[in-house]
C-alpha cells in the first residue's frame, strides 16, 4: 500500500492522506506479474464543525473501503479561521484534480472518482458538488476546466440547510468554525443542486441531535426535482458523528442498530455506478 502525505497548499496546513493498492511484482521465477485493474477512488474529508478533522474517519473509513478494492484519499481541509468560503471549496477541488492528474501512476480510473464528507466535511462535498463548475473557480487553480469535478457523491449526515429555516432545522446546535459564523448563502447547498451535480449517496440519522435529518431529506428533494440519481437511507438509532459506525470509529460505545450497513450499501452502490 501507498501511503503517504500529499501537500495540497504550500503552508501545509491542506492535505492528502493516500491508501493506495501498490502494483505486486512477481515472487518467484516464471510467475506472470499481477497488475490491478484501474479502480475506482475516493476521496473523504472527515467531521470536526470546521475545527478539527476528527481521526475516526481517516484509517477507519479508509480501511473499510481499501478492503472493497478502492483506493482511498484523505482529504484534510483548511480549519479554524481559515475555513472560509471559498477556501474549502478550493480545497476539494484541489483533492479531486490531485487525485485525477495523478491517475495513470496510482491505476486509478480518472471517470471514478468519489468524493465523500461526514458532518462538516459531508457539507464542504455537497458544496464541491453543487458547485464545481462555478465561473471562473478552475482558472483560479489552475485546474483544467472539470478536472475537479467529482463522479459520485457520499454524504453522512452534513449539514446543507443554511439560510432562515437554520433555525428550525436545528443547525444552530452544530459548534461553528469559522465558515458557520460567515454563513455564505452557498453553505445552502441543497438550493444549488443541479443537472450537473454527480450521483449522491446519502445517509443520516432520525435522533440526529446536531444536523438533523431534514438537512438530508432536502438535499435529496433538490436531487429528484433536478433529475439527479439519489440513494437515500434515513435510519431511526444512532447520535451525531457515527463515521463507520462501527467498533473501528465507536470505540466501544454502543452501536446503534442497523446503522453500520451504510458502508456494505454504499460499496455496492458504487460497485453499481462505477461497474467495478
Amino acid at each position: 500500500m501507498i501511503h503517504k502525505r500529499i501537500n495540497l497548499r504550500e503552508d501545509g496546513k491542506v492535505y492528502l492522506v493516500t491508501y493506495i493498492h501498490e502494483k505486486y511484482e512477481p515472487f518467484w521465477e516464471g510467475e506472470r506479474p499481477w497488475q490491478p485493474e484501474l479502480r475506482p477512488a475516493i476521496i473523504f474529508a472527515p467531521g470536526g464543525a470546521f475545527r478539527k478533522c476528527t481521526p475516526r474517519a481517516g484509517d477507519p473509513m479508509a480501511v473499510n473501503f481499501l478492503t472493497a478494492g478502492f483506493n482511498v484519499f484523505t482529504l484534510y481541509y483548511s480549519l479554524g479561521e481559515d475555513a472560509l468560503y471559498p477556501q474549502v471549496l478550493e480545497d476539494a477541488c484541489l483533492a479531486v484534480w490531485t487525485v485525477r492528474k495523478n491517475a495513470a501512476e496510482w491505476h486509478i480510473d480518472p471517470d471514478k472518482i468519489a468524493m465523500g464528507g461526514f458532518s462538516a466535511g459531508g457539507c464542504i462535498t455537497t458544496m464541491l458538488g453543487t458547485q464545481w463548475n462555478t465561473l471562473g473557480l478552475c482558472s483560479r487553480l489552475g485546474i483544467p476546466e472539470g478536472g475537479n469535478k467529482p463522479n459520485a457523491l457520499i454524504i453522512g449526515y452534513a449539514p446543507t440547510v443554511s439560510d432562515d429555516s437554520r433555525a428550525k432545522a436545528g443547525n444552530t446546535n452544530l459548534t461553528p468554525g469559522a465558515i458557520m459564523k460567515q454563513n455564505p448563502p452557498e453553505l445552502n447547498t441543497y438550493k444549488m443542486v443541479s443537472s450537473d451535480t454527480p450521483p449522491a449517496f446519502i445517509w443520516h440519522t432520525y435522533e440526529d441531535e446536531k444536523v438533523p435529518c431534514i438537512n438530508a431529506l432536502k438535499f435529496a428533494s433538490s436531487c429528484v426535482e433536478k433529475g439527479v440519481p439519489v440513494e437515500l437511507h434515513l435510519f431511526q438509532h444512532g447520535k451525531h458523528g457515527l463515521n463507520t459506525a462501527t467498533d473501528l470509529s465507536m470505540y466501544g460505545e454502543p452501536i446503534p442498530t442497523n446503522t453500520n450497513y451504510w458502508i456494505p450499501m454504499c460499496i455496492k452502490w458504487l460497485r453499481s455506478l462505477f461497474q467495478f
